[in-house]
């Protein structure tokens, strides 16, 4: 997942080269939210398309960033640096059906709704989650790299 979204974007800019004038800090908690379509740079917590808040769905909390949630930086043959998830990330089971997730956020929140886009992506392989589903990430499986 390389799409980094307009919030970290000037953020990290700001951070680095500037003042710092909109106060960028490392997030509190990070949280990964499933959605029906691809969400877009400009879009926070509250406007991407994440599944509806019923049927068992929640955003997976990951909590405050630590080393366990991801690993080391792996170099790429290129020389670009990525990080891949420790850990299983998972959702569900789902309650009822949740339909179609084609794209994921990583949040700066774990309240549905809530919060700002820090990373976003498409799934390679869309999947619907239908009742008794569960839907997770192997460990190793959600690679995170600027672009």
């Amino acid at each position: 997942m390389a799409n980094v979204s307009d919030y970290l974007e000037s953020g990290l800019l700001n951070y680095l080269f500037r003042a710092n004038t909109n106060n960028f800090t490392r997030p509190l908690e990070i949280a990964v939210a499933l959605c029906g379509n691809t969400p877009q740079d400009s879009q926070d917590g509250n406007t991407i398309p994440e599944l509806p808040n019923a049927n068992g769905y929640a955003r997976s909390n990951l909590g405050a960033p630590t080393n366990s949630i991801f690993g080391e930086i792996i170099q790429s043959a290129g020389g670009s640096g990525y990080i891949r998830n420790s850990t299983t990330i998972s959702f569900g089971p789902a309650t009822g059906n949740w339909g179609w997730v084609s794209g994921i956020a990583i949040t700066n929140s774990g309240v549905y709704g809530a919060g700002r886009v820090l990373y976003h992506g498409i799934l390679p392989t869309p999947r619907e989650i239908l009742v008794n589903d569960t839907f997770s990430f192997s460990a190793g499986n959600l690679e995170i790299y600027l672009a």
